[in-house]
């Protein structure tokens, strides 16, 4: 278990990380192979939560569907660092 500020340095690399993904020339991420459909679509819902800034509960369907099954590295980056810090 990560104490506080081992969980804030963790943040810390993980911010300068998605910032080194950024300036990539390519930001494809593939899914990990043993993830379902639905965690997926989980994960994407919870991306469009934290990308903006609306509570998970209110991303419909739709809003998913919008969002397609394609996330760059970046992006999957920043959901994890947020979900690290909001626990």
């Amino acid at each position: 278990m990560l104490n506080e500020k081992e969980t804030l340095l963790l943040a810390d690399f993980l911010e300068e990380f998605g910032e080194r993904l950024g300036n990539d020339g390519c930001n494809d991420w593939d899914w990990p192979k043993d993830w379902s459909k639905e965690e997926r679509a989980q994960f994407i819902r919870e991306f469009i939560a934290y990308n903006e800034g609306r509570d998970v509960a209110l991303v419909t369907d739709a809003d998913v569907a919008n969002e397609g099954v394609y996330l760059a590295n970046f992006c999957v980056v920043g959901l994890l660092k947020h979900k690290l810090l909001s626990h």
